[in-house]
Protein backbone atom coordinates (compact mmCIF):
# COMPACT_ATOMS: atom_id res chain seq x y z
CA UNK A 1 0.00 0.00 0.00
CA UNK A 2 2.64 2.57 0.77
CA UNK A 3 4.57 1.87 -2.53
CA UNK A 4 1.20 3.00 -4.23
CA UNK A 5 1.15 6.28 -1.97
CA UNK A 6 4.42 6.65 -2.99
CA UNK A 7 4.00 6.66 -6.96
CA UNK A 8 0.87 8.59 -6.67
CA UNK A 9 2.18 11.47 -4.83
CA UNK A 10 5.30 11.18 -7.54
CA UNK A 11 3.01 11.43 -10.33
CA UNK A 12 0.90 14.17 -8.71
CA UNK A 13 3.62 16.00 -7.88
CA UNK A 14 5.57 15.55 -11.88
CA UNK A 15 1.53 16.59 -12.97
CA UNK A 16 1.23 19.53 -11.02
CA UNK A 17 5.18 20.81 -12.01
CA UNK A 18 4.20 20.21 -15.61
CA UNK A 19 0.92 22.16 -14.99
CA UNK A 20 3.51 25.24 -13.70
CA UNK A 21 6.30 24.99 -16.31
CA UNK A 22 3.46 25.22 -19.06
CA UNK A 23 2.17 28.48 -17.46
CA UNK A 24 5.14 29.91 -17.33
CA UNK A 25 6.04 29.44 -20.46
CA UNK A 26 3.04 30.53 -22.05
CA UNK A 27 3.64 33.53 -19.80
CA UNK A 28 6.68 34.44 -20.63
CA UNK A 29 8.24 32.71 -23.27
CA UNK A 30 5.85 32.78 -25.79
CA UNK A 31 5.08 36.76 -25.40
CA UNK A 32 8.96 37.94 -24.86
CA UNK A 33 10.90 35.48 -27.52
CA UNK A 34 7.69 34.72 -29.74
CA UNK A 35 8.22 31.04 -29.19
CA UNK A 36 5.40 28.69 -29.47
CA UNK A 37 3.09 27.37 -26.37
CA UNK A 38 4.65 23.81 -25.74
CA UNK A 39 2.30 20.32 -24.81
CA UNK A 40 2.23 19.04 -21.25
CA UNK A 41 4.42 16.12 -22.54
CA UNK A 42 7.28 18.63 -23.14
CA UNK A 43 6.30 20.86 -19.91
CA UNK A 44 6.79 17.81 -18.06
CA UNK A 45 10.13 16.36 -19.84
CA UNK A 46 11.92 20.29 -19.24
CA UNK A 47 10.39 19.84 -15.63
CA UNK A 48 12.22 16.29 -15.30
CA UNK A 49 15.13 17.47 -16.37
CA UNK A 50 15.04 20.48 -14.48
CA UNK A 51 14.67 18.26 -11.11
CA UNK A 52 17.58 15.68 -12.50
CA UNK A 53 19.89 18.55 -12.69
CA UNK A 54 19.27 20.45 -9.26
CA UNK A 55 18.44 17.54 -7.14
CA UNK A 56 21.01 16.74 -4.65
CA UNK A 57 20.45 13.69 -1.90
CA UNK A 58 22.30 14.40 1.47
CA UNK A 59 20.75 11.00 3.01
CA UNK A 60 18.20 12.64 5.07
CA UNK A 61 15.22 13.28 3.42
CA UNK A 62 11.99 12.67 4.75
CA UNK A 63 10.65 9.30 3.86
CA UNK A 64 6.83 10.73 4.29
CA UNK A 65 4.79 10.55 1.33
CA UNK A 66 2.17 12.70 2.77
CA UNK A 67 4.41 15.69 3.82
CA UNK A 68 6.20 15.22 0.66
CA UNK A 69 2.90 15.52 -1.51
CA UNK A 70 1.82 18.44 0.66
CA UNK A 71 5.19 20.18 0.24
CA UNK A 72 4.96 19.71 -3.05
CA UNK A 73 1.31 20.99 -3.98
CA UNK A 74 2.49 24.08 -1.89
CA UNK A 75 5.55 24.69 -3.70
CA UNK A 76 3.84 24.39 -6.96
CA UNK A 77 0.19 26.73 -6.47
CA UNK A 78 3.43 29.39 -4.82
CA UNK A 79 5.04 29.14 -8.13
CA UNK A 80 1.69 29.61 -10.19
CA UNK A 81 0.57 32.77 -8.32
CA UNK A 82 4.03 34.29 -7.91
CA UNK A 83 4.17 33.70 -11.34
CA UNK A 84 0.53 35.40 -12.23
CA UNK A 85 1.96 38.26 -10.06
CA UNK A 86 4.63 38.89 -12.19
CA UNK A 87 2.60 39.05 -15.32
CA UNK A 88 1.15 41.93 -13.82
CA UNK A 89 4.41 43.89 -14.33
CA UNK A 90 4.49 42.94 -18.22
Amino acid sequence: MKVIGIISAMVISAMLHGVVVQQYWAWFFVPTFGLSAISMPVALGISGMGRLLTHSYDGNEDKDTSKGLIYSVAFSITALALGWVYTLFM
